[in-house]
Order: C-alpha cells, then structure tokens, then sequence
C-alpha cells in the first residue's frame, strides 16, 4: 500500500501543480496530452510487460524477479514506439493553442512514455517476489524526486508548461534507476530465457485492448470536450478529477496488496477466497470514499482545497460526482484482476470496447453537457464494467460450483 500511494502521491503532486499554475483553458490542453500519455504508456505494458508478469506468477517466487533483465531487453523497443505516439497525438490539438504549449507538453511527455512503463514493471515484479518493502522504496524515491524536480525547475525559472511532464520524467527516471539496482542481483532463470517478443504479444494482444481502448477513448473524450465546448470546459473536469485522485491512490494500494491474491484465487478456481478479497475491499474503499466526500465534496469553510485549486469547484457538483466515479472504477478492480487470473482477457476486452464505445458517445455531447460531459461519461464506463465484468468472471470459476478439490484457498 505504501508502494501504490507514493507512486501515485508522485503522479498526485504533478496533477496538483498543473491544476494550480495553469489557468483553464492551457489545463485542458494539459488534460489531452495526459490521456495521450496514459495511452502509449499502454503499448509496452499491456502488450510485453503484464503478459511476462503472468508467466511469471506461474513460477516460484523466488525466480520471479530474474525476469527482469529479459523483460526490459524485449519491451525496449516498442518502448520507443510508444514514446513517439505522443507528439503524434499532440498534432490533434486546436491550431489556436500556442505551438510552445503543445511542444513542450508534448516533448517532455514522450520521455515521461519511455521510462514510466518499465519503472512501474519493475515495482510490480518486486512485489509479485515477495520484496514489496523494496517497491515502497522506489515508489518513495520517485516522489521524493518529483517534489524536487517541481521545486528545482520551478526556482530554475524554467517555464511551467516545461515543468509538469518534465519533473515526471525525471523522478521515473531515477526511481526507476533505483528499482534496478535494488534487482540486480537476481539471474535470469531457464524459463525467462524462453520467453520472446512473439509469444509476449500473442498473450498480450487481448490485454493491449482492454487497455488501449479505454486509453484511447480517454484521448477522444477529452479531445472532443475541447473541440466542443471549449478547453476551459475540460480544463475544469480535470481540476476535478486531480481532486477525486486519493480514492483511485488508495483503490490501487490496495490492488497492489491484494491483487496478486486475486489473480492467484482466480487461477486456482477459488471462488470462496476471492469473494472474501473483493468484499474486503469494497467494504474498506467505501468506508474511506465516504469520509472523503463528506470532506472535499462540496465548497464548504473546512474544506481548504476550493482555495488551493478553484478550478475544481468553478462547476457545483463537479467534485462530488468525479468522487463517486473514482470509487466505482475502484471497486471493479478485484473482478479485473479475477478476470486476469482466469485468463479471461478476451472477456474483459470486450466489456472494456462496450463501456468506453458508450463513453465517448456521451463526449460527443460536450456541446450540450459542457464539462459534466466527461465524467458522466466516466458513470456510464464504470456502470458497464461492473455488469460486464461481474458477468464474465461467472465462467472462471464454472467448473468449482459445487465445491469440490477445486475450490480451495490457493497456498500461495
């Protein structure tokens, strides 16, 4: 939990200087080249480095983190591949928006594509060995950089379209750093040896999907919130969603504790054992969702944050309603890990091409819903994943239904 809620207070404190420096309409901007972002990002991920973290979790422990070297040799270049989406979906951005705000944003989020896959890789293989004390340090480490890099530019006098995605890039690039030192002394094992680019992406293709699409239509949605309703409009929604961020940072700390456990309950046909993980974690994320709509959910005189980042309460009920999606896409994350486990990839890409199809049919009203176009397309997403996803899991664990050998506690 300390390793996802540092990694994500690192992307946290990079949301929070965009969405104070910036006024509306260059946050907007700022919100595209974000969601282009998170959409290369996906390219090495979906398609190399979770299809070799699943092969990994077939094997002990303890030779798990001797992947590594072989992992990052494979992705490398499609590393690069994805680095380059980024300035090719800047060229999507309005000609009226100055040619240095696109340049900049764009240019220091490329670097930000190339490193940020591949830090992340090496902290979930930390955790999938058992050394997850070692993922909290790299997690640690990058948001310590990033608060220093923020800090050091900012005081540099370097202009803030540059600092954003810039001080990203250069704490992942450093923590990540960090995170290869701390494996370096692990070899590389007989089955990683056997592992390549072809059979990687054959198990990786459906995975690229459900990744890539909500990626994309992420991109498209906020793409059309600007053309149709102008970037202010989306530069509010993404003030918003900065402030609903805590619940998705603790939905994912608590993912990257329990997440494995799905998988591997799933893998082990256990329905018993991965119905208690998942009402766990509702039962937790919901208590804690609760406490922090009645704390920032609305402008009141004990909430500091209307002061902090006005952008975010510029639209009433802007924050309040992105919080309760943040907690709906944060409670369908057991199912997806299931649905992982189960090596029901196929399944959940197409709960993911339905949901986020609709997604951006509800954007394409933006001139009509202005900036509440984004995250009531976010409602409608979330709505879909968890019918789609409750549903598809239904057949991982088909062949346990009357108990039996099958539905056992995975050992571990």
């Amino acid at each position: 939990m300390l390793d996802a809620a540092f990694a994500s207070l690192a992307m946290f404190s990079v949301g929070i200087y965009a969405t104070r420096v910036f006024d509306a309409a260059t946050l907007g901007i700022y919100a595209i080249v974000f969601t282009a972002f998170l959409f290369a990002s996906v390219l090495p991920t979906q398609l190399i480095l979770v299809p070799s973290e699943i092969a990994a979790l077939q094997q002990p422990r303890g030779s798990r983190l001797g992947l590594l070297s072989r992992s990052i040799a494979i992705v490398s270049p499609l590393s690069l591949v994805a680095a380059a989406i980024v300035p090719v979906m800047a060229v999507l951005i309005p000609a009226e928006v100055p040619t240095s705000t696109v340049v900049a944003l764009g240019g220091t989020a490329s670097v930000a594509t190339l490193v940020s896959p591949i830090q992340d890789h090496v902290r979930r293989l930390l955790h999938l060995s058992g050394r997850s004390w070692k993922a909290a340090v790299v997690s640690v480490a990058q948001f310590v950089f990033v608060l220093a890099a923020l800090g050091t530019m900012s005081w540099l006098g370097v202009p803030k379209v540059w600092i954003a995605f810039g001080s990203l890039a250069a704490a992942n690039t450093l923590s990540m750093s960090v995170g290869l030192v701390l494996s370096r002394s692990k070899s590389l094992p007989d089955w990683a040896r056997e592992l390549s680019l072809v059979t990687l992406m054959r198990s990786g293709r459906w995975l690229l999907v459900a990744g890539a699409v909500p990626a994309a239509a992420g991109f498209v949605a906020t793409w059309l919130v600007v053309l149709l309703a102008g970037p202010e409009a989306a530069g509010f929604a993404e003030a918003a969603r900065v402030v609903g961020t805590p619940i998705l940072v603790l939905a994912m700390g608590l993912a990257a504790v329990l997440g494995p456990r799905s998988m591997e309950a799933a893998a082990a046909k256990s329905r018993r054992e991965a119905r208690r993980i998942a009402v766990g974690f509702l039962l937790f994320l919901s208590a804690a969702t609760a406490l922090y709509f009645l704390a920032v959910g609305r402008s009141w005189p004990w909430n500091p944050i209307p002061e902090l980042l006005p952008n975010a309460y510029a639209v009433s009920g802007l924050v309040g309603m992105t919080i309760a999606i943040r907690w709906l896409h944060g409670v369908v994350i057991p199912s997806r890990n299931e649905l992982l486990g189960g090596r029901r990839e196929a399944s959940m890409a197409g709960v993911e091409i339905v949901g986020n199809g609709l997604r951006v049919g509800v954007a394409g009203a933006a001139g009509q819903l202005g900036a509440w176009a984004l995250p009531w397309g976010g409602l409608v997403l979330g709505v879909t994943r968890w019918l789609g996803f409750h549903r598809a899991k239904a057949s991982v664990y088909r062949t346990s239904e009357s108990g039996g050998p099958t539905d056992q506690v995975p050992s571990g």
